[in-house]
């Protein structure tokens, strides 16, 4: 093809001397059509004996399609239980922001904790003040959640890790999801937790 023209969507090629055409939809590009959007473009077409030109139309209709949206994993937190005290010891990862995107244009990601019920609660513990709407309790803790940034945050039940004798070390798990209000991914969040001695 010794011609082309590139569209929204693809690039239209054209051999003169043959009329043989070809259009190369550009996948990226198809790809990023959300569900229920179905764009067109056209091109012109035309022919020419070097003294008269006729021309004539093409289009190419594309029907968008909905694309899961992805979620990366998530490090797990830890809790560890401090000796002869009422108080937590060392903890670590109890707090982020989900990562989840959608190759589709336009799109609004949504997150949840699998079971989660409606919350109200308010910390500053990630560094900054946040209003979690979120949470899901655990035998060891709550997980909340801001579902429409990501933000989470899992506060211990110090009384219920400071039960859990030395040597034991149990562990819990949410499931966390992202949905674009089509399709839903999830992926899983763990909490392990050390137990430490208290003296009778």
């Amino acid at each position: 093809y010794n011609k082309s023209k590139a569209g929204t969507y693809g690039t239209l090629y054209l051999e003169s001397s043959t009329g043989k055409y070809l259009y190369v939809a550009n996948a990226s590009l198809v790809d990023a059509i959300p569900f229920g959007t179905n764009p067109s473009e056209s091109f012109t077409f035309s022919v020419t004996d070097s003294i008269a030109t006729t021309t004539t139309s093409y289009t190419v209709n594309i029907t968008g399609a909905n694309e899961s949206p992805t979620l990366a994993s998530v490090t797990s937190g830890s809790v560890a239980d401090q000796a002869n005290s009422s108080t937590l010891g060392t903890t670590s990862n109890l707090y982020g922001t989900l990562s989840g995107s959608d190759t589709d244009t336009g799109t609004t990601l949504t997150y949840d904790i699998s079971g989660s019920s409606s919350a109200s609660y308010t910390s500053s513990a990630s560094g900054s003040s946040v209003t979690y709407n979120k949470s899901k309790a655990g035998t060891y803790g709550t997980l909340y959640l801001e579902s429409s940034t990501g933000k989470y945050l899992y506060v211990a039940n110090a009384s219920s890790v400071d039960a859990i004798p030395s040597g034991t070390n149990p562990s819990e798990s949410f499931t966390f999801s992202v949905t674009d209000s089509i399709a839903t991914t999830t992926t899983s969040y763990t909490v392990n937790i050390t137990g430490a001695n208290e003296s009778p």
